[in-house]
């Protein structure tokens, strides 16, 4: 498309590559520790909320408050495995 200033433009919709890698299980040693050093500890897994770095991560993270309140979950640990 030109743009107002005659110069050629392109719309982008997504930049993200096509999915190389699965997503797969934390691992256990962390859930370990946390759980060594906070007994009595309760873990609710990503999966129960959804991927908040995929395809769907902005319904994901629309829903995610509602989601830790109804779980009555009290911290959150996210990262991205890079």
């Amino acid at each position: 498309m030109i743009g107002p200033d005659g110069r050629e433009t392109y719309r982008v919709v997504w930049p993200r590559g096509a999915k190389a890698v699965q997503a797969t299980d934390v691992a256990p040693r962390l859930e370990e520790e946390i759980a060594r050093r906070f007994p009595g500890v309760r873990f609710v897994r990503y999966d129960t909320f959804g991927s908040t770095h995929g395809r769907d991560e902005q319904r994901v993270l629309a829903e995610l408050p509602g989601k830790l309140r109804e779980l009555k979950v009290d911290a959150v640990i996210s990262g991205m495995a890079c």
